[in-house]
C-alpha cells in the first residue's frame, strides 16, 4: 500500500532505560500500576458476575436482539465510514497483538451493512493512503496487509492525518476512528507529531472539526497491553472518545462495540432527520372533480415520508362522501408502511341512492372533497426510547394532502312541511310589518280646530288620512298661512296625537304636538284637537 512519510526503521521501537526518572516516566508508572489495580479488580468482579450469569444472559440475549433489530431497520438505508488506524511497530508483532487484529479484522469487515465504507491504515513512521471502499473489498485488503509488524516507530499524526483525509473525502455524516496499538507517541523524525506540543496536533483538530457530522465523530481506543498513549492521542484530534478492553479473548466482541456505538449515532441521526415527516395522501389517475356513479373506482395511495422510520396510520377513515354514496369495502382500520414506501387502495363505489327533501323535486348536483384521516406513529417508538437513550420520535401528528373534489346526484322530493313552515313564518312577517307600520302612522279622525285673533276659525276634519295640509290665510288680515298635520306614533285603535308643522308669511316653520282633546297655541294661533267631529 502506498505510504505518507518514509519508513526508515525497521527494529523494534526501543525502551527507554535511563536511570533518571523523568515527569512522563512518573505519569506512565502512575498509569501501569492503575492498570494492574483495576486488572486485579475486574478478576474479583468477575467470579461474582458469572454467578449471576444465567439470570442475566437471558435478558442481555433479548435486550442485544432488540437492539441489533432496530438498528437494521433504522439503518438501512444509511451509511457509516470507519478508518481503521493499525499500528505496526514492532511491539505489536512481538506481543502478537499485530496477528489478533489480523485474525480479527475479515469477520469485523463482514459485519458492517454493505452501503458502508471502510478504510485499512498501517502506520509506523509514516501511513497507508485513507482509500475507502466497501466492506468486502476491504476484506479482500486485509491479505494484502503486511504479514508481520516490523515498523520502528509510532506516528500517530500521520495515521490521523491519512484517516481524516479520507474521511472528508467520503462526505458521509456518520464516521468513526479505530485505533489499535500498544504503543506510545514515538515519532522522533517528524517534527509536527514528534510530541503533544508539536504544531501538527492542532491543525488535525481543526480538521476533524470540520468533517460532516463532526460533532458526533468518536474515536475507539483499543490499547493493547498498557495502552500507550491511545487515549491521549484519540483526545488530542477528536471530540468524543471510547475506551475499549481489549484483555478479553474475543477481541470480535471488542470491534463490535464500536460498530454497534457507530450504527447507535447513525440511528439517533435518522430519527431526527424524521421529524415531522409521516404519511402523504395521493389521488393518482383520478382527477378532481370525478362524478361518483355506482362502479366507478377512486384510486388512493398513502405513502410514508420518512427515510428511516416505518410509519403506522392508525383509526384509518375516509371523510367527505357525498350523501348517499358507498363503497364497496371500508378502509382498513390502521396502515402499516416501510419507510419511503406506498400502499394503493382501490375504493369501489357501491351505489349511489342519497335523496334529500327540498323546495322542489327532481334531481340535483352534490359535491364533495374526500380526505384522509387518522393518527400518525411509528411502530418503533416503544424500541427508539429504550435503546436509543430516550430519545422520542416526533412523527407529524396527521396524514397530509390535498383533498380530491368529487360529484354526486341525488334525488330530490317536495317538502311540504318546509312550505307550510315557510307560509306561516311569511305571514307572521308581513302580520308584523304592517302592525309596526300602523304603531309608525295611526290614522287621523276627529277634528282640528283652529281659530285667528280675529276670532275667525278653519275647521280641519280628519277623516282617517296620516297626513293633511291646510291653507290659514283666512285667519289673519294680510298675508299668508299654513299648516302640516300628520300624526305622530301611537297603538292601533287609540286617538293619536297630532304633529302640527306650522308657517306664517314665508317664515321658518315652526312645530308643535297636540294631544286628543287638548290645545296648543302656535304661530299666534290656537289650535283645538277634538277626538269627536263636532
Amino acid at each position: 500500500m502506498p505510504r505518507r512519510g518514509a519508513d526508515t526503521a525497521t527494529a523494534l521501537r526501543p525502551h527507554r532505560t535511563s536511570l533518571t526518572a523523568t515527569p512522563g516516566d512518573a505519569r506512565r508508572a502512575a498509569r501501569v500500576a492503575l492498570s494492574r489495580l483495576s486488572r486485579a479488580a475486574g478478576a474479583a468482579a468477575a467470579s461474582v458476575a458469572l454467578a449471576l450469569l444465567p439470570m442475566a444472559g437471558t435478558a442481555s440475549a433479548q435486550g442485544s436482539d432488540g437492539l441489533e433489530t432496530l438498528l437494521n431497520q433504522l439503518t438501512a438505508r444509511q451509511s457509516a465510514n470507519y478508518a481503521v488506524l493499525i499500528d505496526t511497530s514492532g511491539s505489536m508483532e512481538t506481543s502478537g497483538y499485530y496477528a489478533r487484529v489480523l485474525q480479527v479484522l475479515p469477520r469485523f469487515l463482514s459485519s458492517l451493512t454493505p452501503q458502508d465504507q471502510v478504510c485499512l491504515i498501517t502506520f509506523s513512521t509514516g501511513a497507508d493512503v485513507c482509500d475507502l471502499v466497501s466492506p468486502s473489498q476491504a476484506q479482500q485488503k486485509v491479505q494484502a496487509l503486511p504479514r508481520h509488524a516490523t515498523g520502528g516507530a509510532s506516528d500517530f499524526g500521520r495515521g490521523f492525518e491519512s484517516a481524516l483525509d479520507g474521511l472528508r473525502r467520503g462526505g458521509t455524516a456518520t464516521s468513526g476512528v479505530l485505533l489499535l496499538s500498544d504503543a506510545e507517541l514515538n515519532a522522533p523524525d517528524d517534527p509536527e507529531y514528534k510530541t503533544f506540543g508539536s504544531p501538527g496536533w492542532a491543525r488535525l483538530r481543526q480538521e476533524a472539526g470540520s468533517l460532516p457530522g463532526s460533532q458526533s465523530l468518536t474515536g475507539y481506543g483499543v490499547p493493547f497491553g498498557k495502552g500507550g498513549d491511545v487515549q491521549d492521542v484519540l483526545a488530542k484530534v477528536l471530540p468524543h472518545v471510547q475506551m475499549l478492553d481489549p484483555t478479553t479473548d474475543d477481541l470480535s466482541s471488542v470491534l463490535d462495540k464500536a460498530r454497534d456505538d457507530t450504527r447507535v449515532r447513525q440511528a439517533k441521526k435518522a430519527v431526527v432527520a424524521d421529524a415531522g415527516k409521516g404519511v402523504a395522501v395521493s389521488w393518482p389517475g383520478t382527477d378532481p372533480g370525478t362524478p361518483l356513479v355506482a362502479g366507478s373506482v377512486l384510486h388512493l395511495r398513502l405513502t410514508a415520508t420518512t427515510v428511516s422510520l416505518p410509519v403506522r396510520l392508525s383509526g384509518l377513515r375516509l371523510n367527505g362522501l357525498p350523501d348517499g354514496v358507498h363503497l364497496t369495502q371500508p378502509l382498513p382500520d390502521r396502515a402499516d408502511l416501510p419507510a419511503g414506501q406506498h400502499k394503493d387502495y382501490a375504493l369501489t363505489v357501491a351505489s349511489v341512492d342519497g335523496s334529500r327533501s327540498g323546495w322542489t323535486s327532481g334531481q340535483e348536483s352534490t359535491t364533495g372533497k374526500l380526505s384522509v384521516d387518522g393518527v400518525v406513529s411509528t411502530p418503533l417508538a416503544a424500541d427508539v426510547k429504550t435503546y436509543l437513550g430516550g430519545q422520542s420520535t416526533q412523527l407529524a401528528d396527521r396524514p397530509a394532502g390535498d383533498p380530491l373534489a368529487v360529484t354526486g346526484t341525488v334525488r330530490k322530493s317536495l317538502d311540504i312541511v318546509r312550505w307550510l313552515v315557510a307560509v306561516v313564518g311569511f305571514v307572521l312577517v308581513v302580520g308584523l310589518a304592517i302592525a309596526f307600520w300602523r304603531r309608525s302612522h295611526p290614522s287621523m279622525t276627529g277634528m282640528l280646530v283652529a281659530e285667528g285673533v280675529t276670532g275667525a276659525r278653519v275647521e280641519i276634519p280628519l277623516q282617517g288620512e296620516t297626513e293633511t295640509n291646510r291653507d290659514l290665510s283666512a285667519l289673519f288680515e294680510r298675508g299668508s298661512a299654513k299648516v302640516r298635520v300628520r300624526s305622530a306614533p301611537g297603538w292601533p285603535g287609540s286617538r293619536p296625537p297630532l304633529r302640527l308643522l306650522c308657517q306664517v308669511n314665508g317664515q321658518p316653520a315652526r312645530e308643535a304636538t297636540c294631544r286628543p282633546d287638548d290645545r296648543v297655541l302656535l304661530c299666534g294661533i290656537d289650535f283645538q284637537y277634538h277626538s269627536g267631529q263636532r
